[in-house]
C-alpha cells in the first residue's frame, strides 16, 4: 500500500510539473508597460514606464498611460491622457474629463498608497495649455513617440490639498517613446 502511495505521489508531481511548464507564462508589469517617459514635475526630473492601447478597437484614437511604482511594483503614480489621434500633431488637452468621452483629449494625474491600489490623490488638468504631442509614428514597429506639457491641480470633489501634497503638479519637457498594444492584442 505504501508503494502505491508513493508511485501515485510520483506521478501526480510529474504531471503537474508539465501542465505548468505547457501554461503561457502570465503578464508583467513591463509586459503592459514597454515604454518609458521622463518630464520636469514640478521642476524635478521625473521617469516612469509608459504603456499604449487603442481607446476601442479598430480606431485610430489611442490612450497613454505612464506609471511610477515601488521596487515591488505597488503602483504611486500614473498619467492618463486619452483620445489621442495617431497622426503626427499637437493635441491640446480639454480641462474636463468625462468618462466615455470620445469627443476631445482628455487626461488624469493619481497618486496611490498601500499596495497600490488605494486612491489617494486626484488630480484634474488645469487650463487650456496643456498639450501632448504625437512627433513620430512607426506603423511597422507600431512605436509612437512624442512630447507633453501638462499642468494638474488637485480635484476637490475627490480631496482636499494636504501639506504632505501638492495642489498644482506641472509636467514640463515631457518625452515619451512606446509601442502601441497590450499583452494578447495583435499589434
Amino acid at each position: 500500500m505504501r508503494k502505491i502511495i508513493v508511485v501515485l505521489g510520483i506521478v501526480g508531481s510529474i504531471l503537474a510539473c508539465r501542465t505548468e511548464e505547457n501554461l503561457p507564462p502570465e503578464p508583467g508589469l513591463y509586459d503592459y508597460y514597454p515604454g518609458k517617459a521622463t518630464a520636469l514635475k514640478n521642476g524635478q526630473q521625473w521617469a516612469a514606464i509608459a504603456g499604449v492601447g487603442r481607446v476601442v478597437s479598430g480606431e485610430d484614437l489611442f490612450f497613454l498611460r505612464l506609471g511610477v511604482f515601488t521596487e515591488y511594483e505597488e503602483n504611486r503614480e500614473v498619467l492618463f491622457v486619452e483620445n489621442i489621434p495617431l497622426v503626427i500633431q499637437d493635441n491640446p488637452i480639454h480641462e474636463e474629463y468625462i468618462s466615455h468621452n470620445r469627443a476631445w483629449v482628455q487626461g488624469a494625474f493619481s497618486t496611490h498608497i498601500a499596495d497600490g491600489d488605494v486612491l489617494d490623490k486626484m488630480y484634474r488638468v488645469l487650463g487650456d495649455s496643456s498639450y501632448i504631442t504625437v512627433t513620430a509614428y512607426d506603423p511597422v514597429t507600431k512605436m509612437i513617440e512624442g512630447e507633453f506639457e501638462i499642468t494638474f491641480i488637485i480635484d476637490e470633489r475627490w480631496d482636499k490639498p494636504t501639506y504632505t501634497s501638492a495642489d498644482t503638479l506641472r509636467f514640463r519637457q515631457g518625452r515619451f517613446k512606446v509601442p502601441v498594444g497590450q499583452p494578447g492584442e495583435e499589434k
